[in-house]
């Protein structure tokens, strides 16, 4: 079948989808928090629904209603969840550093290229503050707990290590640090996640 699209006026609306990156960053900022947290999400998609997994093994409370969920927290501290990040590398690379601050020793296993994906640095820099690695790359178990201190990164590799430091430090007593050894990259991410991060200390929900 022909179609033919003419010069003129167009009228309509249409709906944006909801961000990916806000998203996985409301998630987990929520889970951090000490009070339920009201998250209008949309629709999901595999990565956020990766993102959710995740925070379900770690004992946060999640129910849906529509597009509307609510996340309360943990109950309990559990030993030894499997957090199954699918494919998707800002679940992994965000709760690397938050995952040991809700349970002990929590496993990390991924699908498709996500195992290829660097995070080297990032376990370098939690290695160095209290919490390490028993393999360089998925799938891998971590021990420990990250404590208040420097972390020195690169920032031309991975904005989401810093995001992902960011949303732990909001739970570590202490002063923490993170000293960037090259430019940073993706500035604007790191933004959205100090956002995020103001958002929720002040209101409910998101």
């Amino acid at each position: 079948m022909d179609k033919r699209i003419l010069p003129g006026p167009r009228r309509g609306r249409v709906t944006a989808p909801p961000s990916k990156s806000d998203a996985h960053r409301a998630l987990i900022c929520a889970a951090l928090r000490d009070s339920p947290t009201v998250i209008k999400l949309g629709a999901l998609n595999a990565d956020i629904e990766a993102t959710v997994r995740c925070l379900t093994a770690l004992g946060v409370g999640l129910t849906r209603a529509n597009d509307v969920l609510t996340v309360t927290p943990r109950t309990a501290r559990p030993v030894s969840p499997l957090l199954d990040c699918g494919e998707s590398g800002a679940t992994l690379r965000f709760l690397l550093p938050v995952a040991p601050l809700l349970s002990d020793s929590p496993r990390f296993i991924g699908a498709g290229r996500l195992p290829e994906r660097p995070i080297g640095p990032l376990l370098d820099a939690m290695a160095q503050n209290g919490c390490v690695s028993d393999s360089p790359a998925l799938p891998l178990t971590l021990s420990g707990a990250l404590r208040a201190g420097v972390y020195a990164l690169p920032g031309n590799i991975s904005s989401q290590y810093i995001s992902g430091l960011l949303m732990a430090f909001s739970a570590i007593p202490g002063a923490c640090e993170i000293r960037l050894t090259s430019p940073l990259e993706s500035a604007a991410y790191v933004e959205m996640t100090k956002r995020t991060l103001d958002k929720l200390k002040t209101t409910p929900g998101i």
